[in-house]
């Protein structure tokens, strides 16, 4: 038996390697991932807007587009979107009347008060023509809170979500739903 190894220490490898390498000019681009995925956004805000009288219905002008709203629209906080038309309704207000009223009633409060000072008139003449005062003034401050709910305006600034149909001048009854609105932005600070 003979046993025979060879041994090859000696002998130098070299090896040349060669790696394919392209060159590219560099330039400032975006990085890019998509991901599609399922989830639920949840709003900043939402608001749904009913009606708070019966009355014809009047769809306003977005002033961005120069067309009636609709849905998709971007809306701010206090943009009028609808009035609603009931002239029984805004006579009943009142409001001139009521505002006349408040005006006379100033003018007998100072009148009493002249009076009071000078000694011409009892105290109680001069608190009833203060109660009067306040009572006009009251009056007024209602009138206006009625008049209100004529004019139907974005409470939140937004997206608007949901537009039923109606037809310019359709009548629509006390609670109908007019328009949703939603406001999915972060605000600065909320971002990272």
């Amino acid at each position: 038996m003979a046993i025979t190894s060879c041994r090859n220490q000696d002998q130098n490898l070299n090896a040349d390697v060669e790696i394919p390498v392209s060159v590219e000019e560099i330039k400032l681009k975006s990085i890019e991932e998509f991901i599609n995925t399922t989830g639920t956004a949840f709003p900043k805000g939402e608001i749904l807007l009913k009606s708070k009288i019966t009355a014809s219905y009047f769809l306003e002008i977005n002033p961005q587009t120069g067309r009636n709203w609709q849905l998709g629209d971007k809306i701010k906080e206090g943009a009028l979107i609808a009035r609603l038309e009931d002239k029984e309704y805004v006579n009943s207000i009142k409001l001139e009347t009521n505002q006349l009223n408040l005006e006379l009633s100033e003018g007998e409060l100072k009148k009493q008060e002249s009076l009071y000072e000078k000694g011409g008139i009892t105290l109680k003449d001069l608190k009833t023509a203060g109660i009067n005062y306040q009572n006009a003034k009251t009056t007024v401050e209602n009138s206006k809170l009625q008049l209100i709910k004529t004019k139907i305006v974005a409470s939140i600034d937004g997206v608007i979500v949901d537009l039923p149909y109606y037809t310019q001048s359709t009548q629509v009854e006390t609670g109908s739903t007019l328009f949703k609105i939603m406001n999915y932005q972060k605000d600065r600070k909320d971002v990272v």
